[in-house]
């Protein structure tokens, strides 16, 4: 891939020519430590570029340090400067793996370090520190023994910030023996490194080792930090070890250490866990900072010492609640068999947009059990504000009673008497739709519609507006469901509008009971249907897709709700328009890697919200984009060719990349579209869905550019017709074609 970079005219507020020139004076180098956005790093660089100064090293050093280390940086910009320096120095490689430890992308530090061995520069005592605090567990368990040995062939082994990063490393892919090993080795020990071995034992929960180790720190007359005391005390919480708990307390009044919220926060937890609620709340009120734990904390401590009455007061005072609240506190009441107020505070839950996690929907289980049928109760768990935002759900006690109880409020018929659909998920359709289809198409736009037919599912964004990023996600019947049944007067074809996101986290909502409480002979079985219900302050039925886990002396409903039905007209309109969208382009180019065109793109949507993409028969796809200031391209040579090809002539062996595709245009070997940036960075979200590989390609006339995404069978490289995704991207200028 090659890229191609232009500048022209600058606005005259950028430093000048002279200024950029004399970065021995301190007034210049003031300009970068003033930055503090990405906006002002690139006009600076684009001043650099105009001026021909981009070679110069602290132009370079700064832009790559401030993308690499300030919160607001951008690394893959910093990456495309210093993929452009011809031997950068050991430092650049150390900032590049910082950055990449900063946002989290360990397999990209490990890679450029490989780089890095490659060129034979050697690493000092900052680059291990840099990459090995980024590792994730999988990477550390992949890669940290191999750069263990690299630290004791460059002789770093005995560098204290070398060894606390193999502690830390170590700890992380939970070889605490290792972590110990190499601890014990460190000679002069830092805070720093009994920090990192102490969060290591109460990592993998071995907590009285914890405190003995915070017992050799005191004997070594090293001084704890906060950091230090929130893990010994977090330890001290698990054990419900009071008499310790107390011990570092009064170290931290004695060492004057003012407490912070987490501090305080461990503080609370501390004393809440050992019982000792009047300290607690001594602690809390005294607090000048708190945020949700803090509160969450004394409602749950309350809560579980059974004064739910008290942590219901504090409950109401929480100036914002989470999901972990809202537990707390139905679980209190739960405590004292006050069954018909949690029920009414998960209704709240659910009208106030929190989302219940799985331990919270087992305590509606709990609920159910106990509100026996017969009993009063408030009207199901299925309510929600009425306004559709949330997917809703209920638990039906027996499955084979005539009227659950949660529901006799409820009036449940099919959709329409001339339109029914049901069917059983499989396993492969959940993993397909719930690991992903469903979190791809989420990006691709909140609201789809879902088009069944007698062979078919098929999601479908944008198609009846023309707005926006077309998609089309299509199964057939058996790779998603078994005992698939439909019915419609209109050819058996159902159509309507749902919400991806509230579909989503029906269906992973679904799958975690069903695998949590499914058992005997009907367990795991995720049906799906169409259903009609009156809700709650409403006259009229309304319909929703419906997900029910059936198991054996239990089922649990998970209620989406979507629009009416399409119309005969309607159907008959969506389905000309899919009939439309399949029509393919003369050109497609296989693009092998996805993530390399996501890394580009990455990089180009800071620089405009245009982008021009050219496609040749001679397997050549060229994006580029262009401002006043710069133009970056990227271009991607002999690909592989279905449809229309050519050979690409000789003479055109040596000429830019624009110059080849200008000429390719002319020849009429190639079709030139503009599009959105925004648009471009979405379609390639669709990765979420895992697709084996990717063709690009432009409609007849320019009309749209088409992203074609395909599978292949498991195990094998034969393509599974069962599952098709593409995209279509509207055109903004037509370019040449």
């Amino acid at each position: 891939m090659k890229r191609i970079a232009m500048a022209s005219a600058t606005p005259t507020h950028l430093p000048t020519y002279t200024q950029l020139q004399s970065f021995r004076n301190p007034a210049p180098i003031a300009l970068f430590e003033s930055c503090n956005s990405m906006y002002y790093i690139k006009q600076i660089h684009a001043q650099a570029v105009k001026t021909g100064l981009t070679s110069h090293p602290i132009v370079r050093n700064r832009i790559i340090v401030f993308c690499c280390t300030d919160e607001f940086g951008d690394v893959n910009y910093a990456r495309q400067v210093f993929d452009a320096i011809s031997e950068p120095g050991v430092f650049l490689w150390n900032t590049m793996i910082r950055g990449y430890s900063r946002i989290r992308c360990p397999q990209d530090g490990v890679s450029l370090y490989l780089a890095m061995q490659r060129m034979s520069i050697k690493p000092d005592c900052y680059t291990f520190p840099f990459l090995l605090k980024g590792f994730t567990r999988e990477i550390a368990l992949e890669c940290g023994k191999e750069l263990h040995a690299h630290v004791l062939k460059y002789g770093l082994d005995t560098n204290v910030f070398v060894q606390n990063a193999l502690v830390h490393m170590y700890s992380v892919c939970g070889l605490i023996d290792m972590a110990r090993g190499v601890f014990d080795t460190i000679h002069k020990k830092d805070v720093a490194t009994w920090n990192v071995m102490i969060s290591g034992y109460n990592r993998i929960k071995k907590f009285d080792e914890s405190l003995k180790l915070f017992s050799d720190m005191e004997k070594t007359g090293a001084l704890p930090t906060s950091v230090t005391l929130v893990s010994v005390i977090s330890a001290c919480s698990k054990l419900k070890n009071l008499d310790a708990g107390k011990q570092v307390h009064k170290y931290v009044k004695d060492c004057l250490i003012k407490p912070d919220l987490v501090l305080g926060n461990a503080l609370v937890d501390m004393y809440v866990a050992c019982g000792e609620m009047h300290v607690a709340l001594e602690i809390f009120e005294k607090m000048k900072t708190k945020d949700v734990i803090s509160w969450t904390t004394i409602v749950k401590g309350f809560a579980s010492s059974g004064q739910v009455d008290l942590a219901r007061s504090y409950f109401d005072e929480m100036p914002e609640r989470d999901y972990i609240s809202w537990t707390a506190i139905m679980d209190g009441y739960l405590r004292v068999n006050r069954f018909k107020e949690a029920l009414e505070l998960f209704r709240q839950m659910q009208t106030s947009n929190v989302k219940p996690d799985e331990y919270t929907m087992s305590l509606t289980q709990c609920v159910t059990r106990a509100l026996a049928p017969g009993q009063s109760s408030p009207s199901s768990l299925s309510e929600s504000s009425g306004s559709g935002d949330c997917g809703t759900s209920h638990l039906l006690t027996d499955p084979k009673s005539q009227k659950p109880s949660f529901l006799r409020s409820e009036t449940r018929t099919d959709t329409h008497q001339e339109m029914k659909f049901k069917a059983f998920l499989t396993e492969n359709g959940v993993n397909l739709l719930e690991k992903r289809f469903l979190p791809a198409l989420d990006k691709m736009g909140k609201i789809c519609h879902l088009y069944l037919n007698r062979d078919h599912a098929i999601f479908l964004h944008n198609l009846l507006n023309g707005d926006g990023i077309q998609s089309i996600a299509q199964f057939r019947k058996e790779a998603l469901f078994d005992d698939y049944r439909i019915s419609s007067q209109n050819e058996d074809r159902i159509a309507f509008t749902v919400d991806i996101s509230l579909l989503h986290r029906a269906l992973r909502s679904s799958v975690s009971i069903c695998t949590e409480f499914g058992n005997g002979p009907t367990a795991n079985r995720l049906q799906i249907r169409l259903v009609k219900k009156l809700p709650p302050n409403s006259t009229q039925p309304l319909p929703f897709l419906t997900f029910e886990t059936k198991g054996y002396k239990s089922a649990v409903i998970q209620d989406v709700p979507i629009s009416k039905p399409l119309s005969r007209a309607q159907v008959l309109e969506l389905q000309t328009a899919l009939d439309a969208a399949q029509d393919l382009p003369q050109t497609l180019v296989q693009v092998p890697d996805l993530n390399q065109l996501q890394n580009f793109v990455d990089r180009m949507r800071h620089v405009g919200d245009l982008l021009n993409v050219t496609i040749s028969k001679y397997g050549d796809l060229h994006i580029q984009i262009s401002t006043t200031l710069i133009t970056l391209g990227a271009e991607f040579q002999k690909l592989l060719v279905i449809g229309e090809q050519a050979d690409a002539p000789s003479e055109d062996r040596n000429l830019t990349a624009q110059t080849r595709s200008a000429r390719a245009i002319l020849r009429g070997d190639a079709q030139s579209v503009q599009v959105s940036v925004k648009h471009f960075g979405k379609s390639l979200q669709c990765h979420l869905a895992k697709p084996d590989c990717a063709f690009y390609g432009i409609a007849a006339q320019g009309a749209c550019l088409t992203v074609i995404f395909q599978f292949f069978i498991p195990g094998s490289h034969q393509i599974d017709k069962s599952i098709s995704l593409h995209c279509r991207l509207p055109v903004l200028d037509q370019g040449s074609g």
